[in-house]
Order: structure tokens, then C-alpha cells, then sequence
């Protein structure tokens, strides 16, 4: 049996993502701003070019409620 956020077309990461952020805003404050707080998160990718590394481009993810 597959899991539910297969069959609708998420990724496992995106699901955990979505669930995170629903929990974020169920919290009350001071508890709410906190892990609003705490949850911003950048990533950096890098991509290759004919097998050469080309700069790396980072990526913020600002959640905002």
C-alpha cells in the first residue's frame, strides 16, 4: 500500500515541509514566533555544465505566516 502523499504527487520532502509549516501555525504565541523564527532555511545548489562545476546559486525559503 502506498503511502498518501504519493498518490498525490508529493515528495517526502515536500509533505514533511507542508506538515511543518500547518504545525507552525497551530502553535499560540510566544511559542508561534519562535519557530517562526527559527524556521527560515537556504540551500545551495550547484550545477554542473559539461562536466564542470558552474557557480553555485543559493536558494532562502523565508516562511511567513
Amino acid at each position: 500500500m502506498s503511502a498518501t502523499w504519493k498518490n498525490v504527487g508529493l515528495t517526502y520532502l515536500k509533505y514533511a515541509d507542508l506538515c511543518a509549516t500547518h504545525m507552525r501555525n497551530c502553535l499560540k504565541e510566544p511559542a508561534k514566533g519562535k519557530a517562526l523564527s527559527m524556521s527560515n532555511m537556504h540551500v545551495r545548489v550547484t550545477k554542473f555544465e559539461d562536466g564542470k562545476r558552474l557557480k553555485p546559486e543559493i536558494v532562502e525559503k523565508a516562511i511567513a505566516s
